[in-house]
């Protein structure tokens, strides 16, 4: 290609070309990890065989021949290549070529393939064999009519991405490559690879848009980009983590971080939320804010709200702007005056970012007009003046809109509106329809107002994505260079995954969805067993209110050892009266769940100790994580330093997650560590030991919230190989009939 052809190719293609040359180079070090024998009928009725080769390198498209291919673990061909049985028949059809219709002849999975063929399993039509040497094939082949030889390709105990793209069993693969242009759920029990296959659609997106959406690498740019998609987590102690997740599968360049910064960021350029940061607030209150059914109700106190200033202050607002801009001024009012026309047509809000209430859009169409105004040559002295004063006078208008656009936005204006008069009549009618009681929210209502009484206004998180909403609506704009006259732009995102969707109000779910692209799409993966804030808002995915929403159920526990996985098997049908529809792994040999008992709290640093050196022993080197739920009044700071005494003389270091290193703290390994279970959800630790400080596991099982429910099933989950449940002699966990066979009691 020529330097001038090249300078006109999108950035994008190059990168895209880039790709492919680096996917094939890897192969020199990667090669490929299985292989496909396959049968394929030709429209005349004819067949060929056509070889498969499958890779961990991202391969753009099938690289090959005429009869042997390489392609990409991204490519959806691999759903139906790998593991399946010889005689499986399928129909593929690749973009904007016909379906073909698949057999499978053999199949192959290797270990490694240089310097020779080990660790492989062999799928022929004899059956299934393996080998862990290339030189025992003939053997076992010789052996085969005898005895079927079966081995299980075990897991790693810690899995990379990289190793996931070779184990993904077929309802993982399967999410990987569901349906390109839809929204997709991927849900399952603790420790099933959601999140990992999650971030894993990624790559098969940017992969896969070329033939989906009809491109010529060769002539246009790329849709998905990874600087136009998004990984969200609630905790923040994920963000490293998934950070060295998408770098093991080379999309380094997406981006990772927490919900609440991404949306507080929104509501700054939106100016749409002012205040100070609270962190709690009553369970109604937060679950009110939650309700996507508060949405248009929000949207009429707004409105209400913004017609009433413009209705009041208009006259004295049009002799302002005609005094300071002159005949700027007099668009300028004309400009407002449509867009309240608009905003006073619009009872319901628009259902994604549309124009025609946006008041950035119409400001912006004025500052546009205003500066074909100004004069392009400046050929007099009389020139120069004018064009100074039209600056000035730009100027100067452009700052009055700014404060008037925070007037119109106002949250608590908008929230006086909402909490008298009919919207208050509206929201007691809303939250009826949940079996919230009047008196409860009357309560909650009236705190809320409590939040906006004095000198310094508070917020919630709730409040962010109320306000993020809103900001959507008027004043954020399309992705774009150019600083705006008020509100802020909006980036280009094409896809979003967002982890722990649990805990997704259905208010913050809509207002993702409205940020993502027009043609771009979501990914959630989440599990509602493993809700342990206290708001409880989500009973189904369907109160998240997005339709046409994919869903893709995982029915294995990979993470823990059996003997674990048994265990919370037993406890999810204990807690929930419900047989799970997942089922524990079977190959992965572990020690059983232990149990101490303390009368004296006193007595709980020793047997924290004892444990944490029991599983250290297991499991050298191991990273102890000690959780905690409901605490209150326990000194966390003194029992990590007492605790540290006590494992002197195995020098093994304690951190508190909650001191002001907590962060840090949790990427600490070969240590114990003392967190909460909501500090660590979608972490994990070689071993976990919990405490039932507040004896909340000591009730009746049918006594129990679903919260506390929810905190001992999530925590148990943490555990991969080694678990300790310290319980005050009354706590029942012991008794309770499908767990007791699965536990150690120890009392020592």
């Amino acid at each position: 290609m020529s330097r001038d052809n090249a300078a006109a190719v999108p950035a994008e293609v190059i990168s895209y070309r880039f790709e492919i040359a680096g996917g094939l180079t890897q192969l020199k070090n990667e090669l490929f990890f299985a292989k496909a024998e396959t049968r394929r009928e030709k429209r005349s009725g004819a067949s060929e065989n056509l070889t498969y080769l499958i890779c961990k390198a991202r391969v753009g498209g099938a690289v090959g021949g005429d009869d042997v291919f390489v392609v990409s673990w991204t490519s959806p061909i691999t759903v139906d290549l790998l593991d399946k049985p010889v005689g499986h028949r399928f129909e593929f059809q690749p973009p904007r070529r016909p379906a073909r219709t698949f057999e499978i002849l053999a199949a192959a999975r290797y270990g490694t393939v240089i310097p020779d063929i080990t660790d492989t399993t062999y799928m022929l039509d004899s059956g299934e064999f393996y080998v862990l040497h290339e030189n025992q094939l003939g053997e076992v082949l010789d052996l085969a009519e005898e005895a079927l030889l079966q081995e299980e390709y075990k897991a790693p105990e810690q899995t990379a991405l990289t190793e996931i793209i070779e184990l993904a069993d077929k309802t993982q693969r399967t999410a990987m490559h569901l349906p390109f242009k839809e929204r997709v759920l991927i849900e399952g029990p603790p420790g099933s690879g959601k999140t990992s296959i999650g971030i894993m659609r990624i790559p098969c997106l940017i992969d896969r848009q070329w033939g989906e959406l009809e491109l010529d690498p060769g002539k246009h740019r790329a849709f998905h980009k990874e600087s136009t998609m998004r990984i969200l987590v609630m905790n923040e102690e994920m963000v490293p983590y998934l950070q060295e997740l998408t770098r093991s599968i080379g999309i380094q360049h997406v981006r990772v971080g927490t919900m609440t910064d991404y949306l507080r960021r929104i509501v700054r350029d939106a100016g749409t939320l002012t205040g100070r940061m609270l962190r709690d607030e009553s369970d109604a209150l937060a679950r009110i804010k939650s309700r996507r059914q508060l949405l248009p109700v929000y949207w009429r106190a707004f409105r209400e709200h913004a017609l009433s200033v413009w209705d009041r202050d208009r006259e004295g607002i049009r002799e302002h702007l005609e005094k300071v801009g002159g005949d700027l001024g007099v668009d300028l009012m004309k400009t407002l005056d449509r867009w309240f026309s608009a905003l006073r047509s619009a009872e319901a809000p628009p259902e994604r970012r549309a124009t025609n209430v946006n008041l950035a859009v119409f400001v912006e169409s004025w500052r546009d007009r205003a500066h074909r105004q100004l004069p392009d040559e400046v050929l007099t002295v009389a020139d120069r003046k004018r064009r100074t004063e039209m600056r000035e006078r730009l100027r100067k208008l452009e700052g009055q809109l700014k404060g008037f656009a925070r007037r119109v936005v106002d949250r608590t204006g908008i929230i006086e509106n909402l909490l008298t008069g009919g919207r208050r009549d509206e929201l007691l009618q809303m939250t009826s329809d949940v079996g919230m009681g009047q008196r409860e929210v009357e309560e909650a209502l009236d705190e809320w107002a409590d939040q906006l009484s004095g000198k310094t206004a508070y917020h919630s998180d709730k409040d962010i994505a109320l306000c993020a909403w809103l900001g959507t609506k008027i004043t954020l704009m399309q992705a774009g260079e150019s600083p705006l006259t008020i509100g802020g732009r909006t980036e280009a995102m094409t896809h979003l995954v967002i982890d722990e969707a649990q805990d997704v109000t259905p208010v913050l779910a809509h207002t993702l969805d409205t940020l993502v692209d027009q043609g771009g799409t979501i990914t959630l993966v989440g599990d509602l067993r493993q809700r342990v804030v206290s708001v409880s808002v989500l009973d189904s995915w369907d109160e998240l209110g997005l339709p046409d929403l994919r869903r893709a159920a995982f029915t294995i526990n990979f993470r823990q050892s059996t003997e674990l996985g048994s265990f919370l098997h037993a406890l999810h049908h204990q807690l929930y009266q419900e047989e799970p529809v997942w089922q524990p792994t079977t190959d992965n040999l572990g020690p059983r769940p232990r149990v101490r008992t303390f009368d004296d709290p006193a007595a709980i640093v020793s047997l924290l100790a004892r444990e944490v050196e029991q599983w250290r022993q297991v499991i050298p080197g191991a990273t102890v994580g000690i959780l905690h739920y409901n605490v209150e009044s326990y000194d966390l700071q003194g029992l990590a330093s007492d605790l540290e005494n006590y494992l002197e003389e195995t020098l093994t270091p304690v951190y508190n997650v909650e001191d002001e290193q907590g962060s840090f703290h949790l990427q600490r390994t070969d240590c114990a560590l003392i967190a909460s279970v909501a500090a660590t959800k979608g972490l994990e630790f070689d071993a976990v030991v919990l405490v039932d400080f507040a004896s909340l596991w000591s009730q009746q099982e049918e006594d129990i919230s679903d919260i506390d429910r929810n905190a001992l099933y999530v925590s148990a989950s943490r555990a991969r190989r080694g678990l300790s449940l310290i319980l005050p002699r009354s706590g029942r966990i012991p008794e309770w009939p499908l767990v007791r066979d699965l536990l150690d009691v120890v009392d020592d």
